[in-house]
């Protein structure tokens, strides 16, 4: 008789949801959008962000530090650069190695009739403040702009072709009302006449007005001694200009200079030493010629790309207007009732923050027109500005990305939190946060070996960029979102490093529909030989929950099964109608298990909402030895313990191994005499985690037998003994075994 089947085997909850610790605040402040872990056992917190927390005048957000030992949190002193108002404090966070970055990234700044948003960090070692990044915000900037237009009025120039570059430049000063501009036009051939100095557009700013008695001059074209005209005779107080104003100059010319006795060379560092910034205006089919584009890049400022425009035709004038008005706005980050342009005006540093061993990284999402971009600090100079806007500018330190697409709107580097603390040093360090975007770094044995940036708005595709950092700045790889409007790149998360295995990353579309639910992460590879990174693995949450955001969040857990591989976690805060959920996906040695991933919803007897919509874990802070992951939720922040696990091995033996088969040849009306055979069933438990717990864990086995379940006859009765448990040797508990009858069937 040897049919005994096997025993199914059936795995316990990798989190202790029976007992959370929860920390409580204000929901009217956002308490719980940010957490995260800090520390140890011995002196560890969970930092909790409550970014609209309003304190004293002018002022909102707030961090709190949460402790598991008195179960009771603290409000962290922080204070932000001189003139800081309505931050929003602690809207990111970030913890690692090298401290805490808490970040408040919404301070406006009045600039004349602009506001701009500032942003800044405070970077704290054991909660006290070493530095605030940056340590001041930046003046603002000179707001009012002298505009000098110089146009050719050689006979090269047919009266028509003048007349419509008359309407050019009276399009162009229209654009400008309601800023603080003023403007002079000066006209050249072999001749020089001033139309109209800035003190006349003062008094009379009427443009149409000024230039209705404009006639050309005809002649020759003497364009490099009427630059110098225009930078001795019109820049100065006496034509009304002003001291404190930028000096712009606007060259509008159809042909190389001809005749003229003065090259570029002789007045363009009189230019530069007046501090004026040249636009050049090349018309017709003469700037075909190379040495006629060369002309215009010596007559613009640098970068000549920025400040040099071609059009074929004067009818074509029009199509640039924008174009120039967009150009001339970015000197300043202002705007007009017509148009804006922005550079670093409206970035919000601090929007993200990661902590790296090489130094902070601050998201700035509002730079360059919302293109979005980061600031690195490292090595205690100005920090590096890193981006792939069209508009780079003169950030310096840039290097040539490539052609990467129109970025604006991309919002790179939007929301940022450090991926956990429990990956190994040459760990990718993400940054998932929220529904938001993200950055992260990848870290190698010799350092920060790359830099990954979410921009979840890309084209409302989403978009992830991976570069190497150098003395420029060399992009790796990137990966575009799946689907119109799933936010991919809003939540990052390295994975750890395996032998011989490319980089790994998690990367979180929360806005992804498909198959009944809402969100996916796609599992995405590092591969040095291409520069596309190749998802090759999706994780999904539970179907019927279409909004559920699942992969707003993430974070990792440590290894919470003792197979020296790290758990991950995932959060869908807006499942089961915004009361949301976490999910535990298992580590493995090819990187992550996409099946069976372990839900945990929110029914905790506190009630949260949006639980799982911040996550941080991989630190013990409840000293037991075992990681820890702190969730975040609307008003409250839940510490979720891991639990101590137990292998336990099941052996089954018979005795005898073989029943003879004459031992059933009896009367069927009596009964057998004795207990054929006895199978021993030995349930031998061995921890699995490295706990504190010691000996004094034991776990209670229920387990169902089935002898011969094939068999067709009547069932038989047998009879299953207890005995005690035996403690195994490596200090586990032994089993506790049910003692009713078990019937054959």
């Amino acid at each position: 008789m040897d049919g005994w089947t096997a025993l199914l085997s059936c795995g316990g909850s990798g989190l202790d949801v029976e007992t959370p610790l929860v920390f409580r605040g204000d929901p009217a402040g956002a308490f719980g959008t940010t957490v995260a872990q800090f520390g140890t056992s011995d002196d560890g917190w969970v930092l909790v962000g409550a970014p609209l927390e309003r304190g004293g005048a002018d002022e909102t957000g707030a961090v709190y530090r949460c402790r598991f030992q008195s179960g009771s949190c603290q409000k962290v002193p922080v204070a932000g650069p001189p003139g800081a108002v309505n931050a929003s404090l602690g809207l990111a966070l970030a913890a690692g190695d090298g401290g805490v970055l808490a970040c408040g990234p919404t301070s406006p700044q009045a600039c004349g009739v602009n506001v701009h948003l500032n942003g800044f960090c405070v970077h704290l070692d054991c909660l006290q403040p070493l530095r605030r990044l940056p340590d001041a915000f930046p003046e603002c900037p000179k707001s009012s702009m002298d505009i000098a237009f110089l146009i050719d009025g050689s006979g090269s120039i047919a009266p028509h072709d003048f007349n419509t570059m008359k309407t050019f430049i009276v399009e162009v000063m229209k654009r400008f009302q309601g800023a603080d501009v003023q403007f002079s036009l000066t006209q050249f051939s072999h001749l020089l006449h001033d139309h109209f100095n800035f003190r006349t557009f003062r008094d009379q700013p009427d443009p149409a007005l000024l230039l209705r008695s404009v006639q050309q001059l005809r002649g020759y074209t003497h364009t490099a001694t009427a630059i110098l005209h225009v930078l001795r005779q019109m820049f100065v107080p006496g034509r009304g200009a002003r001291a404190g104003a930028r000096r712009i100059l606007i060259v509008v010319t159809d042909g190389k200079r001809y005749g003229d006795n003065l090259s570029y060379s002789d007045v363009i560092p009189l230019a530069e030493s007046m501090a004026v910034t040249r636009y050049a205006i090349g018309v017709g089919s003469a700037f075909q010629e190379r040495n006629a584009q060369d002309e215009l890049q010596e007559i613009a400022s640098s970068p000549t790309h920025d400040h040099v425009f071609r059009v074929d035709n004067f009818d074509a004038l029009g199509d640039i207007q924008n174009q120039l008005q967009e150009k001339i706005f970015a000197i300043e980050g202002t705007q007009s009732a017509h148009s804006s342009s922005f550079q670093l005006e409206m970035a919000q540093e601090g929007f993200s923050a990661l902590v790296t061993p090489e130094g902070p990284v601050l998201g700035a999402v509002g730079a360059y027109d919302w293109s979005g971009g980061v600031f690195v600090y490292g090595g205690g100079g100005a920090p590096t500005f890193v981006n792939v806007s069209r508009d780079l500018g003169n950030l310096g330190n840039l290097g040539d990305l490539g052609d990467l697409g129109d970025m604006h709107d991309a919002y790179l580097g939007t929301g940022a939190r450090p991926g956990g603390s429990g990956a190994a040093p040459e760990a990718f360090w993400g940054v998932p946060e929220g529904p938001r975007a993200l950055l992260g770094c990848l870290a190698g044995p010799r350092g920060l070996a790359g830099l990954a940036l979410g921009a979840p708005r890309f084209r409302h595709l989403g978009r992830v960029l991976v570069f190497a950092p150098g003395a420029t700045w060399k992009l790796l790889a990137e990966a575009t979102g799946p689907q119109v409007g799933s936010y991919f790149g809003a939540a990052l998360l390295p994975l750890q490093p395996r032998p011989g295995a490319a980089p790994a990353l998690l990367v979180g579309a929360p806005q992804f529909y498909g198959g009944g639910g809402g969100g996916r992460v796609d599992v995405c590879e590092v591969s040095g030989k291409s520069r596309h990174l190749r998802c090759r693995q999706t994780l999904r949450g539970h179907p019927g929950h279409p909004l559920g955001r699942f992969g707003a969040s993430l974070a990792h857990l440590g290894d919470l099964d003792g197979d020296g591989w790290p758990e991950v976690a995932v959060g869908a805060p807006l499942e089961d109608e915004g009361r949301g959920a976490v999910y535990l996906f298992r580590g493995t040695r090819g990187g992550i298990s996409a099946r069976d991933g372990q839900r945990t919803g929110s029914a905790f007897p506190s009630r949260p909402r949006f639980f799982g919509q911040a996550l941080s874990g991989g630190r013990d802070l409840s000293g037991d030895r075992l990681p820890d992951v702190a969730v975040g939720a609307q008003g409250q922040v839940l510490l979720l313990r891991s639990q101590p696990l137990l292998k336990v091995t099941v052996a089954v033996t018979f005795e005898p191994r073989v029943v003879p088969a004459s031992a059933f040849e009896c009367p069927e009306s009596e009964e057998l005499r004795g207990p054929l055979a006895t199978a021993r069933i030995c349930l031998v438990g061995a921890k699995k985690t490295p706990d504190s717990f010691g000996s004094q864990i034991s776990a209670s086995l229920w387990f169902r037998t089935q002898l011969d379940p094939g068999r067709l006859r009547p069932p038989r009765r047998f009879r299953l003994r207890r005995r005690r448990p035996e403690r195994d040797r490596a200090g586990g508990g032994g089993a506790e075994l049910p003692e009713p009858r078990h019937r054959l069937q």
